[in-house]
């Protein structure tokens, strides 16, 4: 912990910033559940703060993100945006209006919309979700059904961003058609999710990002044509579609950024969700 680091034993933080998957109630400090961390209810923020005895303000991490773009990213053009990351999960987040969305914690959970039904096993409990489609997992997978090739059938499951990213090229040298095929369906799959989003709140930017970017030429160009070719109306073409360019920094940095906002500059009456 930080506390054990021997260069920060004297100093006093102005805070800590925490950025989690799952579902954040960002005004308690709670993480109501995340699913890839076996969490339910955990109050991190009060635990935190008995510890470093410092305030700690905790986000979701795709909304720690989407803060990050808006704040210091090329979304500070525009007023109502969407992002949505995919690697080993699938996340989403909303600004409307210039104003982090996230309802009563959870909103903006793009990974668990249906695209399939009645489709593969989500960590939900539900059946179809985007990121049980398209996930890492999801895309090794489907590779492993759809290959002839002995050494790509092998039994495994990605742990780590890595892991998957290393099957994923491997398989790429042994079978690529095969892969490109996967890519082909993970590109039509995001594409009808994007273009649900679009349909629903007709925003004026739309940044996608996360792990799965490393494969992007293969994937990436369906999705957009996917959604624009499928929105409603003008909806797909009036839309700035944009690909993250700052990488893993920018998942904790939103939280630092409103962290160091709300501790040195105490705007009154703000909430931890404005940007």
């Amino acid at each position: 912990t930080v506390a054990k680091i021997p260069e920060y034993s004297d100093r006093k933080f102005l805070g800590i910033g925490v950025a989690v998957s799952g579902s954040v109630d960002s005004e308690r400090g709670i993480v109501k559940s995340s699913y890839i961390l076996g969490w339910r209810n955990v109050p991190i923020g009060s635990m935190l703060e008995k510890k470093i005895e410092a305030p700690v303000l905790v986000y979701n991490d795709v909304d720690s993100f989407a803060v990050t773009h808006y704040t210091i990213g090329r979304a500070k053009d525009y007023r109502n945006c969407i992002f949505i990351t995919v690697g080993s999960g699938v996340g989403g987040a909303m600004i409307l209006e210039g104003k982090l969305y996230t309802g009563k914690g959870g909103a903006g959970e793009v990974g668990h919309v249906t695209v399939v039904h009645d489709g593969r096993k989500c960590s939900c409990g539900s059946r179809g979700c985007l990121e049980a489609e398209i996930s890492f997992n999801a895309m090794v997978n489907r590779i492993q059904r759809k290959t002839s090739m002995d050494p790509l059938r092998v039994h495994f499951r990605a742990t780590t961003e890595d892991e998957a990213i290393r099957y994923i090229h491997e398989a790429m040298r042994v079978d690529q058609a095969t892969v490109t095929s996967v890519f082909d369906e993970v590109g039509t799959l995001l594409g009808i999710a994007i273009k649900n989003v679009i349909n629903i709140f007709a925003p004026d930017y739309l940044l996608i990002g996360g792990e799965a970017l490393a494969f992007k030429e293969f994937f990436l160009e369906k999705a957009v044509s996917v959604a624009r070719k499928n929105a409603f109306g003008d909806l797909g073409d009036d839309v700035v579609i944009d690909v993250d360019d700052m990488g893993e920094v920018a998942w904790v940095q939103g939280v630092v950024l409103n962290l160091i906002e709300r501790e040195v500059f105490q705007i009154e009456g703000r909430s931890v969700y404005e940007v």
